[in-house]
C-alpha cells in the first residue's frame, strides 16, 4: 500500500549550492509517514491515546540527486513488514518527470510516553498490509575507532524540541555535518546517510559531534556532554 505525498521547495530549503539540505529531505519523509500514519488508522494521536508513541530507530538514505529550490518533487512511503519490536517504511523521493532521488529504509519502535520504554508492538499493528521490504535498511553496526578527525560542540536550543519534549530526529544529521570543515560540505555531495538513534535529549545542554574518517566518508558520534551519553552514531558517504 503505497501512497504519494506532494512537496514543492521553498527557498529556505535549499543551501548555498541550491541543494535541498538534508534537515529538509528527513522532514519530507517524516510528514509523509505521519500523514500515511493517520491514513492507516495509527496515528500519533491514537497512539498517545494509549499512552504510546513512534520512535524512529534508524534511517537509511541512498541519495542520487538532491533537488533545488521550485522543484515539486513526490515522496512514496509504505510499510516494509515488522517484527517483534520494530515496524519498517520504506520512501522514494521523485522528480517531476518520475526519476528516483532518494531511496530511504526506516525501522520504528513504539514507546511508552509514561515509562519511556519500549513496547512490543501492538497487536493492532499487525494488521497493517506490508510490501516486501527492498533490502535498504542498513544492519551494520557502526563502531568509531581512534582519535576523531573533526569535532563540534554546540548548546540543544528550546526549539529543537518536538511535541514528544526530546530533540526531532532531523536535528541528530545537522549536528554530525557541523562538525566537518566547510570545505569538504562546499566541494562533495552526500550519497548516503545512515542513523542510528541510541538516546533521546530533552532538556537544556551540549552536546559534542565527532568525526571519524571511514572511507569512502565518515562516522559519527553525538554525545550529550554532560553525561557522556551516545545519543546517536551515523555514517555519510560523499561524492
Amino acid at each position: 500500500m503505497k501512497q504519494r505525498y506532494s512537496f514543492t521547495i521553498a527557498t529556505h530549503q535549499v543551501d548555498q549550492h541550491n541543494r535541498l539540505k538534508i534537515s529538509t529531505l528527513q522532514g519530507y519523509l517524516q510528514e509523509a509517514a505521519w500523514y500515511h500514519a493517520v491514513e492507516l488508522g495509527v496515528s500519533v494521536e491514537q497512539l498517545q491515546a494509549q499512552d504510546l508513541a513512534w520512535f524512529l530507530s534508524r534511517l537509511t538514505l541512498h541519495v542520487h540527486r538532491l533537488p533545488g529550490w521550485g522543484e515539486s518533487v513526490n515522496v512514496l512511503t509504505w510499510p516494509s513488514g515488522r517484527d517483534k519490536l520494530y515496524q519498517y517504511r520504506e520512501f522514494q523521493m521523485l522528480d517531476a518527470e518520475g526519476e528516483v532521488l532518494v531511496a530511504a529504509a526506516s525501522s520504528w519502535l513504539v514507546v511508552s510516553l509514561t515509562e519511556r520504554k519500549v513496547s512490543s508492538l501492538p497487536q493492532f499493528l499487525h494488521s497493517i498490509p506490508a510490501t516486501p521490504p527492498q533490502e535498504l535498511l542498513a544492519k551494520a553496526k557502526l563502531r568509531p575507532q581512534g582519535d576523531p578527525a573533526h569535532r563540534w560542540q554546540g548548546p540543544v536550543h528550546w526549539h529543537d524540541l518536538d511535541q514528544y519534549g526530546h530533540v526531532n530526529n532531523l536535528l541528530y544529521s545537522v549536528w554530525a555535518l557541523e562538525a566537518l570543515p566547510w570545505e569538504h560540505l562546499n566541494h562533495c555531495s552526500l550519497t548516503y546517510l545512515d542513523v542510528l538513534f541510541k538516546q533521546e535529549m530533552h532538556q537544556p545542554g551540549q552536546v559534542i559531534s565527532e568525526a571519524f574518517l571511514e572511507a569512502p566518508g565518515y562516522l559519527h558520534r553525538i554525545t550529550r556532554v554532560e553525561d557522556e551519553e551516545v545519543l546517536a552514531l551515523l555514517e555519510t558517504r560523499w561524492s
